[in-house]
C-alpha cells in the first residue's frame, strides 16, 4: 500500500493524506446517491431475493436451531411496515433544540434482525436512531433519554424492564416496542406507569394496514446519534450525518475494502458501536448476508461453526483469547504434535513475509483452528484497541486469512487509518483512508505526537455539549483525538495510548498503561489487568484478575479462596509477567514490581469497564486506591 504523502509542513505538525486523495478527499460511493437510505434501496433492487438477515431459531429447553433467513426484499417490506406503524401510531414527538428539529427513536437491545429492520425503517421516515448499549447502567440510560427527550424505545425482554423501572426519571418515554411479544402482566405494568408497551409484530401489522409513503432523508440529515462508551465519565452523543457514514464507506471502497454477494458475516460485536454499524452497511451495500449471534457471547463460536462466515470482524480482547486458547491446546499436546505445529507455524510465518496466506500445511496443521470459526473465513478485521503484531501474525497464519487492522473513533465513523493490503503485521495501524486527512501535532515532554483529523467522515459535533465541542474541535475543523502516536519509517501510524492514560513516575518518565496491559493479557494466568502508578514512586503496580483454571493446574492443592491471597500464586503470576515483558522487550519502568490478585472482576456493574470493555481509569484508580497504597508500602518483588 502506498504511504501517505506529507502535503503540508506546518510549525505545529504535518498533514497526511493518502495519495488517492491528493486532489481532494473522497466523499461518495456513487454520484447521485447521497444517503444510506438510497444505497439500501439500491441493494434491494439488485439483490432482492438473496438472503440478507439471519437468526437462529429458538427451540424448547433453551436450545437453538439452524439459521432462518429473510431476503433483502422481505426486510425492505418489513422496514416499510415498521416505519408506517410508528408514524400511524404517532409515537414520535419532535424535539426543538439549538434552532433545529430532531425526531428520535431509541434502540436498546442485543444484535438481532429486528434492530436492523427498525433502523432501516427509521430512515424511511427520516428518524434519528439513538443506539443504546444493551449493558448500559441506569445513569447512562437516564442521561441519554433525557438529553434526547425520546418518546419511543425499541427493546428486548431483557432491556424493556430497565426502561419501565426508570419511568419516573425519564418522563419523556411514552412508548416501548418490545421485539418479542410482551406478557399481559408487563403490558399492564407499563400502562400503570403511563407507557404503552407493544410487541414488534403489532407495530408491523399496524403499518401493514396503514402503509405510508417514505419521507426519505437528505445527505445533511442525521442518521444516528451514537453515544460514546464513556471511559472518563458520562457518554457523549456523537451526531452522525448520512453523508459522513457514506464518506467513510467510500474511503474504504476506494482502497478495495469491500465484500461480495457471496460473503457471510457474523454480527456479534455491539450493534450500538459504530465499528459494527460500519461493517453492517458495507456488507449491505454489496449484497452480503448477515447472521446474528444468538445473544450469548461465550457461545458465539458455536454460532460461527453453524453460520460459517467468510468475513469476521473482531477486537483484540477476542483475538487474544483465541491466541491463548490455541497455545494452551498446543502446549498440552504430545511432543510430536507440538513439534509438527511449531514447524508448520514457522514455515507459515515465513510464507507470510512474501504475502502467502495459503499453503499445503493448512489442511492438517491448522484445519481444527480454522474450523473453530466455521472454516470459511477469508477476511478479518480488528479495531477498537491496540493488538500485538505477534498475535496478529500468528492468527493470520492459523486462519490463512489477512487481518486488516484499523484505527478510529466513534467521532470518525469507525476508521481513520487502516492497513488494507494483506501482509504481515508491522505493529502499526496503517495509513489515512482517502476520506480523511490526519495531522500530527507536537507535544511537549512526550515522545510522540497528538493525532488529529478532519474531513467528511468527522462528526458534526457532540449533542448539547458546548464545552466538549470547544475542547475537541478547533476553528480549522481539526478533531483532537487525545491519542498519542508515532510515525513509522514506512509512513504507517502507530498509536501508543490515550494521552490522558499516561502517568509520570518519579524519574520523570511517562508510562503508557494500555500498551502494557495488552502485553500482560497474553499471560496464561491473567484474565484482566489494571496497571497504574504514582508520580512519587519509581515503579508501576498492577491489579490482576487471575485466570483460575490456569492457576489451578499449578496449585491444585490450594483451594480457590486461598489462591487469591497466597504469596506463592502471586509470585507465580508475577514471574510469568516478567517473562512476557522480557519477550516483548519492555523497559524496567514498564514492569510492575508489586501486584494484587483480585477476586472481583472488572465489569460494567462495578463501574470499572465501559460497554466496549475498556477500563475506566479514573474510576479504577479510585476503586483500588487503598490497595494501590498498600502495594507501594510493600517492598518491590524480586526474582529469586
Amino acid at each position: 500500500m502506498s504511504a501517505p504523502r506529507v502535503l503540508i509542513s506546518e510549525d505545529n505538525g504535518k498533514v497526511l493524506r493518502h495519495p488517492i486523495a491528493e486532489r481532494g478527499l473522497i466523499k461518495q460511493i456513487q454520484v447521485g446517491k447521497t444517503t444510506l437510505y438510497e444505497h439500501f434501496r439500491k441493494s434491494v433492487a439488485l439483490f432482492g431475493q438473496k438472503n440478507y438477515l439471519g437468526m437462529r431459531e429458538s427451540l424448547s429447553g433453551g436450545k437453538w436451531g439452524d439459521y432462518k433467513w429473510k431476503t433483502y426484499s422481505e426486510v425492505d417490506e418489513l422496514s416499510h411496515e415498521f416505519a408506517s406503524g410508528v408514524r400511524h401510531m404517532q409515537m414520535i414527538t419532535p424535539l426543538k433544540e439549538e434552532g433545529a428539529q430532531y425526531e428520535f427513536i431509541g434502540i436498546f437491545s442485543k444484535n438481532r434482525e429486528e434492530w436492523a429492520i427498525a433502523e432501516l425503517g427509521a430512515m424511511r421516515q427520516n428518524l434519528i436512531v439513538v443506539a443504546l448499549y444493551e449493558t448500559l447502567g441506569e445513569e447512562a440510560i437516564q442521561t441519554i433519554i433525557n438529553e434526547t427527550q425520546m418518546t419511543t424505545i425499541c427493546c428486548n425482554t431483557e432491556t424493556s424492564p430497565k426502561i419501565l423501572n426508570l419511568k419516573e426519571k425519564t418522563p419523556s418515554v411514552r412508548f416501548v416496542i418490545q421485539f418479542e411479544t410482551p406478557e399481559a402482566e408487563s403490558v399492564q405494568k407499563a400502562k400503570d406507569l403511563g407507557i404503552s408497551l407493544f410487541g414488534f409484530s403489532e407495530v408491523i401489522q399496524k403499518g401493514k394496514d396503514n402503509l405510508l409513503e417514505d419521507n426519505p432523508p437528505t445527505k445533511e440529515d442525521y442518521y444516528m446519534f451514537s453515544y460514546t462508551s464513556g471511559t472518563t465519565g458520562v457518554p457523549k452523543g456523537v451526531m452522525i450525518k448520512h453523508e459522513s457514514m457514506l464518506a467513510e464507506i467510500a474511503g474504504l471502497v476506494s482502497l478495495g475494502i469491500c465484500t461480495t454477494p457471496k460473503d457471510v458475516h457474523l454480527s456479534f460485536l455491539p450493534f450500538a458501536h459504530v465499528y459494527e454499524k460500519l461493517a453492517f452497511y458495507l456488507l449491505t451495500f454489496n449484497g452480503s448476508s448477515i447472521g446474528f449471534y444468538h445473544g450469548v457471547t461465550t457461545e458465539m463460536m458455536e454460532d460461527a461453526k453453524l453460520l460459517k462466515p467468510t468475513v469476521f470482524t473482531g477486537v483484540p480482547r477476542l483475538f487474544n483469547r483465541i491466541y491463548d486458547g490455541v497455545w494452551k491446546k498446543v502446549n498440552s499436546a504430545s511432543f510430536l504434535k507440538r513439534a509438527v505445529f511449531k514447524l508448520s507455524l514457522w514455515l507459515k510465518l515465513k510464507g507470510l513475509k512474501n504475502n502467502k496466506f495459503v499453503s499445503i500445511l493448512d489442511s492438517f496443521a491448522f484445519k481444527e483452528i480454522k474450523n473453530g470459526l466455521g472454516g470459511r473465513v477469508k477476511k478479518m478485521t480488528t479495531g477498537s484497541a491496540p493488538i500485538d503484531k505477534e498475535v496478529l501474525n500468528f492468527l493470520m497464519a492459523c486462519f490463512s486469512a489477512p487481518i486488516l487492522e484499523g484505527y478510529g473513533q466513534t467521532e470518525s465513523m469507525g476508521v481513520c487509518s487502516i492497513v488494507n493490503k494483506p501482509r504481515m503485521a508491522k505493529g502499526h495501524v496503517g495509513y489515512p483512508i482517502p476520506s480523511v486527512e490526519i495531522k500530527l501535532q507536537e507535544l511537549e515532554e512526550m515522545e510522540g505526537k497528538h493525532l488529529m483529523y478532519r474531513g467528511p467522515i468527522r462528526m458534526t459535533k457532540y449533542f448539547k455539549r458546548d464545552q466538549d465541542n470547544e475542547e475537541t474541535l478547533d476553528s480549522e475543523g481539526w478533531l483532537k483525538t487525545g491519542d498519542l502516536c508515532v510515525l513509522c519509517s514506512d509512513g504507517g501510524i502507530k498509536v501508543v495510548d490515550r494521552i490522558k492514560n499516561f502517568f509520570k513516575l518519579s524519574q520523570g518518565e511517562y508510562v503508557a498503561p494500555e500498551k502494557l496491559e495488552n502485553v500482560y493479557l497474553l499471560c496464561e494466568s491473567i484474565q484482566q489487568i489494571f496497571v497504574t502508578g504514582h508520580s512519587n514512586q519509581n515503579y508501576t503496580v498492577a491489579i490482576v484478575v487471575p485466570e483460575l483454571s490456569a492457576l489451578k493446574k499449578h496449585f491444585a492443592n490450594i483451594d480457590t479462596e486461598a489462591l487469591y491471597n497466597s504469596e506463592e500464586t502471586k509470585k507465580y503470576v508475577w514471574k510469568e509477567m516478567m517473562a512476557t515483558a522480557d519477550h516483548y522487550k519492555l523497559s524496567s519502568l514498564e514492569k510492575p514490581l508489586q501486584l494484587q490478585l483480585s477476586q472481583e472482576p472488572f465489569s460494567e456493574e462495578n463501574g470499572l469497564l465501559t460497554p466496549t470493555q475498556k477500563i475506566k481509569r479514573p474510576q479504577a484508580n479510585k476503586h483500588f486506591s487503598q490497595v494501590i497504597q498498600e502495594l507501594y508500602s510493600k517492598p518491590p518483588l524480586k526474582s529469586s
